[in-house]
């Protein structure tokens, strides 16, 4: 799949102006800094499948509540609160026509080792209610979007040698915080011409991106608030 033209990547040049600058992480993945957007830089990365000749791409924005050096003891909580509020996204119904979103599925499994872990809807809630974001999602049909916490540090990926391991390390995660970290990803399976001729899709997938982030902040905010002020 030609993931380049020129020497500069494909997705880049659909996005033209929205644009400010970029740079290539690996062959298949590119930081990109964007204009006006509530996530300054984002991470695009083509995704093998299963189906091996049809790419999936990924749209990655990563926003900073609480980076490492402004961790406090009080953060613990915000970090705890927000965890609850992670999600995902399912296509439902008749040929799958209906985005339904839905907490992430792992809070369910991670409850076996976080007993205060529980789903709690307020950022479903008012994901649901933008009808900016519905229109967006309906015109350009993401296959998955979904939000999550950053729950592992770099350095712990080396003690992970099973699902168990991998939960008790979130488990160590979530009651000692080393930041607050939202990851908010997009992505779409491209079934035709590769990764040429998508413009309107990609534009379409960061739009959706930059307003699930909008509303995550929202949300993220009013639960900051609520704790600072108890």
């Amino acid at each position: 799949m030609v993931w380049k033209l020129r020497g500069e990547p494909v997705v880049v040049q659909a996005l033209g102006s929205m644009v400010e600058s970029w740079s290539s992480i690996s062959p298949n993945e590119v930081s990109i800094k964007l204009r006006d957007s509530s996530i300054p830089r984002i991470v695009v990365r083509s995704v093998p499948t299963m189906m091996g000749f049809e790419p999936k791409i990924e749209f990655i924005g990563l926003i900073d509540i609480i980076p490492e050096e402004r961790m406090r003891e009080e953060c613990r909580k915000l970090y705890q609160e927000l965890k609850n509020l992670e999600f995902e996204t399912e296509w439902s119904g008749l040929l799958g026509r209906t985005l339904v979103f839905k907490p992430y599925f792992e809070i369910q499994r991670s409850q076996r080792f976080i007993a205060g872990l529980r789903p709690k809807n307020d950022l479903i809630n008012a994901l649901k209610q933008s009808q900016a974001l519905t229109d967006l999602i309906y015109e350009t049909h993401p296959h998955e979007v979904y939000a999550t916490l950053q729950s592992l540090d770099p350095s712990d990926l080396r003690f992970m040698k099973s699902e168990e391991e991998f939960l008790k390390l979130k488990a160590d995660f979530y009651r000692n915080p080393s930041r607050i970290t939202w990851i908010i990803t997009v992505s779409k399976m491209l079934f035709s011409k590769g990764f040429l001729g998508h413009e309107k899709t990609y534009r379409g997938l960061v739009s959706i991106l930059d307003e699930v982030s909008k509303i995550t902040i929202e949300v993220t905010g009013r639960i900051q608030k609520n704790i600072s002020d108890d």
